[in-house]
């Protein structure tokens, strides 16, 4: 009986993939979903997020793409796939980029592209619509921070945090002197602290905005254990009373979302040490690290390792205005020791 019943509904699946060659079927929750040319996008590109990437891609990550067909719900609610043209496409960028940023209009279209190209090979879509978009935006970049600060001012700010010697402090103070990336600090444990060898590892970041788990570094090689320094080693030390080995130290002392950091770094600035210009954001504590690097002639590539790079390709296009800044510097020492041959 159970045989015959396994055989029919093979049939069955058979002859429906027989009978819709123009249309779609995506398993979701144990039922087949069958997509036409008549589904709503945003219905499809919802099952198409279950589909191919719910389980696939890191939860902050997947939220884009919801966060993305949330845009499409409001903008294209009515538009089903048979809709979609080259034409229809480029509008709907045009109207997004009326309230949004160069990059942010890039990143939208590079979730969206991805299942308008599934739709194409499926053939639910005759043409690719994404053939040739440019990318439109008529919203001004507004810079409301620098990208790191003067080795001056480094020095500033790390003489402003240890006399503070707080939680808040001391966690900028880290960043400021590691280079580590938001969550990757917010993730280290005491497991991942070697006292004796004066070593950090990096192997997993907090998901600070669930706030319920650990979840895989950025990629592959954001995978690596630094030196530090005996000042460092305190600030995760004193941090880390009453919290077991296997804790994220910092999130445990009360510190979870970047914002509220942000808060903290840029009242530093603008009302203790009264930098000129602009405050740096948290993530600038990662680049003034790097520009420390580079002013005391570290190589490149040490510097990639530091910073878990890819490879020194990465380094080089992220920090190309500091790595040019230190060539002049470089050459006026190199004119000079000519100069007094």
């Amino acid at each position: 009986m159970i045989a015959i019943t396994i055989l029919l509904i093979v049939r069955l699946l058979s002859a429906l993939i027989m009978n819709y060659s123009s249309e779609n079927l995506i398993l979701q929750n144990g039922l087949i979903v069958l997509t036409t040319k008549d589904t709503f996008f945003w219905k499809y590109f919802d099952d198409w997020i279950v589909t191919y990437k719910q389980n696939e891609v890191r939860p902050v990550t997947l939220q884009k793409y919801y966060i993305a067909n949330q845009v499409i719900k409001e903008l294209w609610s009515k538009v089903k796939i048979s809709d979609i043209t080259r034409e229809l496409y480029q509008q709907l960028i045009n109207l997004y980029g009326k309230k949004h940023e160069k990059q942010t209009v890039e990143d939208f279209v590079h979730i969206i592209n991805q299942p308008f190209r599934d739709l194409k090979y499926d053939g639910l879509l005759d043409k690719d619509p994404t053939y040739r978009i440019k990318i439109v935006t008529t919203k001004k970049v507004v810079k409301n921070s620098r990208k790191y600060l003067e080795i001056s001012e480094m020095k500033k700010l790390d003489e402003f945090c240890r006399k503070d010697d707080g939680t808040y402090t001391n966690f900028i103070d880290i960043l400021l002197r590691t280079g580590f990336r938001y969550a990757e600090c917010l993730g280290v444990t005491m497991n991942d602290i070697d006292f004796d060898k004066h070593t950090v590892s990096i192997n997993k970041t907090w998901n600070y905005k669930t706030d319920e788990d650990f979840q895989p570094t950025k990629n592959s090689s954001s995978v690596r254990t630094i030196e530090v320094d005996d000042y460092t080693l305190r600030c995760f030390k004193r941090n880390a009373v009453g919290v077991n080995d296997d804790e994220p130290i910092f999130r445990k002392a009360g510190i979870r979302f970047n914002s509220t950091v942000n808060d903290v770094l840029k009242s530093i600035q603008e009302r203790y040490l009264h930098f000129d210009g602009l405050p740096i954001t948290v993530h600038g504590l990662r680049h003034t690290h790097a520009s420390f690097l580079i002013s005391n002639s570290v190589s490149i590539q040490s510097v990639a390792d530091r910073l878990g790079h890819a490879d020194t390709i990465t380094t080089q296009e992220t920090y190309i205005h500091l790595l040019r800044k230190q060539k002049r510097k470089d050459n006026d020492i190199i004119m000079k020791g000519l100069a007094e041959l």
